[in-house]
């Protein structure tokens, strides 16, 4: 028996068909018949009613999906800008950046710590492909 996995186009039907339930609900059209047409249980269309009652429209929404970053944005730019200059600026003796030398300078300027497995699709972030590029 296999396994059923959503895309994230999925969810976002998902989404909006929890959030055209809502505008339904909010115009007074009963529930079956909102359930009937959107190819939900009554049950479902409820308990959507009961989460936007008890915590407002934002809790049909998607959630994020995953750990949250361990950087903000605010900090993913310094660490672009520290990227900016060659490593021998911070210390290290050679001129190419690399993944060890990435989660250092993290380490150093955040206090977070990166495994380095996770440092390359970071820079792959930043569209670096080759760990020694020079900016």
């Amino acid at each position: 028996m296999g396994f059923l996995f959503r895309t994230p186009s999925d969810k976002s039907i998902l989404e909006m068909r929890r959030l055209a339930a809502f505008a339904r609900i909010r115009r007074g059209e009963p529930l079956a018949a909102i359930a009937r047409s959107l190819g939900v249980s009554r049950q479902a269309v409820h308990q959507w009613a009961q989460s936007v009652r008890e915590r407002g429209a934002a809790s049909l929404r998607r959630k994020p999906m995953g750990r949250p970053p361990k950087l903000s944005r605010k900090q993913m730019t310094h660490l672009w800008r520290l990227l900016a200059k060659t490593p021998t600026y911070y210390g290290f003796p050679e001129q190419g950046w690399s993944p060890m030398r990435v989660s250092k300078l993290i380490y150093q300027q955040f206090g977070v710590r990166y495994d380095l497995y996770y440092i390359r699709p970071l820079l792959a972030r930043f569209g670096w492909r080759r760990w020694s590029k020079k900016i």
